[in-house]
């Protein structure tokens, strides 16, 4: 009987939805795109006509029936896509890429090349059952078409019909790959599954060595996976190596990088000799899948993707999927994701990391930014800092860290770029300790130290679970710790969900507390909380939302109080449904959409 109230109940408040006019099927929502600019004509497969794109979004199908591809050209041509190569669930398996972004966002993948059309710009949109999606950016320009295949020779043209055989352009300063100083602006080089040799020289070894690869901002590289292939790039040290390069765009590889042995004692090795994916280059990294080379751990001071100097600047890191990096043995020096300056001279402008899926790593913190100077002088980060829409499971350390420290005798601004942190669910993270000097976070979010952010924004983020019995021997456990030392930004923090498992600190932070509204904070610890006060009392709530975990996602029962609590701030949620006038608290949107008429009872607590 209680199962049917229960299914009564959510048959109710679907109708009384459906009759007020909320309930609508769920719109195609696209997230991002591999390749924002190119020729429209010259691919020459015999398929396509200009470039050939691969978009993620949501509510797409999981296959293209009579779903269409649109292309609004900078005249005002709406043309369809010259030709689609696969329409699919973002699942990780060919004719797709290799990131799984459907277990992560439930999200979908296609594959389509741009027709031909009037050079500028233009935009994407999608028609799904006669409901066109909102639109993505596309340029089209002039550039060069090449690819690379197995069996191909270096000294043919680059042609689908002839084509060279890699890009690496080795380390040691061979000139047979393509990769080394072959490469001009505007080109876009399609590797048809091509495993790439691996060259070393110098005491290290590089994967997919590029030397004076110079893009421009208006014609970057790009280098991708062309349709139902996966590049291979597999090495020691280093990934893509952009030796001088610029403007450098990388999406749908699969690479495996590691050079410690898991059973060696903790050492963070050679600066020098630190394991990377991918070297940023002011480009656009999506849709790539990172992972260790078989009976190794990825180790050293670096990260799977890391930035110096001003390579981070307006870097793309887009739906990459980040896959148990890392090891007991892994040092604390070694990150998932290193994005800093580290160069006084350098002017950089922020990043963006979305909608990745980090997925079980022990290397320490997940998305971690951070930038220190022992002269007085970082280098400087301006603009806005986004990240926002990850997916961030069973993480050593800290899920999301933006930090900065200035270490000499003179404390100065270290950074000056705001921080806006929305619709990232992290689950179980804060994990440790590191074993090389018992070093941890054993929290969700940090933000602070010397950054001269002028206005932080922390919002729709879900927190389920920070901490474990190793981390908190040695740091006590604080879900959102924002701490600054010179400069005490403006915070605007609302509509989170921080659902902990003990008496654990919710907010940590020396920054005023009247922008901290309607988050709910809450904890099963039976005792009464000693260290679980929720911050700015009144103006937050601390309910029990009726959450689980479930498949991997984060479910709240119908009941919950979370549902319809929320002010206005995030669009749409990490699935990509829209939140419209009465929003969910949390990263998750329950009750709109197609979501709210099936979804929120499949991934609901267990009924009894």
């Amino acid at each position: 009987m209680y199962m049917f109230n229960k299914v009564f109940q959510w048959l109710v408040v679907v109708t009384s939805i459906v009759i007020s006019g909320e309930l609508l099927a769920a719109q195609p929502k696209l997230n991002f795109i591999d390749i924002d600019s190119g020729p429209s004509t010259g691919l020459g497969d015999g398929l396509g006509s200009g470039t050939i794109v691969t978009l993620w979004g949501n509510n797409l199908g999981s296959s293209q029936n009579g779903s269409k591809v649109k292309f609004r050209a900078s005249n005002g041509d709406v043309l369809d896509a010259a030709y689609i190569y696969y329409w699919k669930d973002a699942n990780g398996a060919l004719p797709g890429g290799p990131s799984n972004l459907y277990k992560s966002h439930k999200m979908q993948e296609v594959a389509f090349s741009i027709p031909d059309a009037a050079s500028g710009n233009g935009e994407i949109f999608v028609e799904v059952d006669g409901s066109a999606s909102n639109a993505l950016a596309f340029r089209v320009r002039d550039g060069q078409f090449k690819f690379v295949a197995s069996g191909g020779n270096n000294t043919n043209a680059c042609t689908f019909n002839s084509p060279c055989g890699w890009i690496n352009g080795d380390i040691r300063g061979s000139t047979n790959g393509i990769g080394n100083s072959k490469l001009k602006p505007g080109d876009i080089v399609y590797s048809l599954g091509v495993a790439e040799p691996d060259y070393c020289g110098g005491g290290v070894c590089a994967g997919l060595f590029l030397r004076s690869a110079q893009g421009t901002a208006d014609k970057p590289i790009s280098l991708a996976a062309y349709p139902g292939t996966v590049p291979r790039v597999t090495s020691r040290n280093r990934g893509v190596n952009t030796y001088l390069s610029d403007y450098i765009n990388v999406s749908k590889f699969h690479i495996s990088v590691g050079s410690k042995d898991p059973l060696t004692p903790p050492d963070p090795g050679n600066s020098a000799e630190s394991d990377f994916h991918i070297q940023s280059a002011k480009g656009r990294y999506v849709g790539n899948f990172f992972d260790e080379r078989t009976n190794t751990c990825f180790n050293g001071w670096s990260g799977s993707i890391v930035s110096g100097s001003e390579g981070g600047t307006d870097a793309k890191i887009f739906g990459n999927h980040f896959y148990k990096l890392g090891c007991d043995n892994a040092s604390r020096f070694h990150h998932t994701i290193y994005m800093s300056v580290r160069n006084e001279s350098s002017n950089a402008r922020a990043w963006e990391i979305a909608w990745n899926h980090l997925d079980n790593n022990e290397s320490f913190y997940g998305l971690h930014n951070y930038d220190e100077t022992y002269n007085g002088d970082c280098g400087k980060l301006t603009g806005e800092l986004k990240i926002h829409n990850n997916y961030i499971i069973n993480q050593k350390g800290a899920g999301i860290n933006v930090m900065s420290s200035d270490r000499s005798g003179v404390k100065n601004v270290c950074w000056q770029a705001d921080v806006t942190i929305y619709n990232n669910v992290l689950i179980n993270v804060g994990l440790g300790p590191t074993a090389d000097d018992n070093v941890t976070n054993a929290g969700a979010i940090r933000v602070g130290g010397d950054l001269g952010s002028s206005r932080v924004k922390i919002y729709n983020n879900t927190v389920y679970g920070f901490s474990d019995a190793g981390s908190r021997l040695y740091d006590a456990p604080k879900a959102v710790s924002l701490n600054f030392t010179l400069v005490k930004p403006t915070l605007e923090m609302s509509n989170n969900l921080i659902y902990s498992f003990g008496d654990y600190t919710f907010l940590d932070t020396n920054l005023a507390l009247d922008g901290v509204v309607n988050n709910v904070f809450y904890t099963t610890a039976q005792n009464s909380p000693q260290k679980a006060i929720v911050p700015n009392a009144g103006a937050n709530f601390s309910f029990d939302p009726k959450c689980q975990l479930s498949g991997g996602s984060v479910s709240c029962l119908l009941e919950s109080g979370i549902i319809d609590a929320g002010l206005n701030k995030a669009e749409f949620d990490i699935y990509g449904n829209y939140r419209g006038a009465k929003s969910d608290i949390g990263a998750i949107e329950y009750l709109l959409g197609l979501a709210k008429a099936l979804p929120p009872v499949l991934r609901a607590a267990p009924l009894n």
